[in-house]
């Protein structure tokens, strides 16, 4: 698994993911997460931190999309212990 960071100042991340398949070059597939940022105080020593809510994924269409399915398991992101998305290939 990998770990993809979404932005803090923005309501939209894009991610461009490629393959390799061929000698002709990669394959490149553009994944986008839209999702509204809630800022939260946790403490004077940590100060705030964001989570992500109404998160939702979309993949660009192309003649030769790799990426399949991009899977929301769940839309609010409070912590980064578990999976949130999967992305099937």
């Amino acid at each position: 698994s990998i770990v993809l960071p979404l932005r803090v100042d923005a309501t939209s991340t894009t991610f461009a993911m490629s393959r390799q398949l061929s000698i002709d070059g990669p394959n490149v597939d553009t994944l986008t997460f839209n999702y509204d940022v809630k800022e939260i105080y946790k403490s004077r020593a940590c100060g705030y931190i964001a989570n992500f809510e109404n998160l939702t994924a979309t993949i660009k269409q192309d003649d030769s999309v790799w990426v399949q399915t991009i899977d929301v398991d769940n839309a609010l992101i409070e912590n980064t212990a578990s999976a949130h998305v999967k992305i099937l290939h």
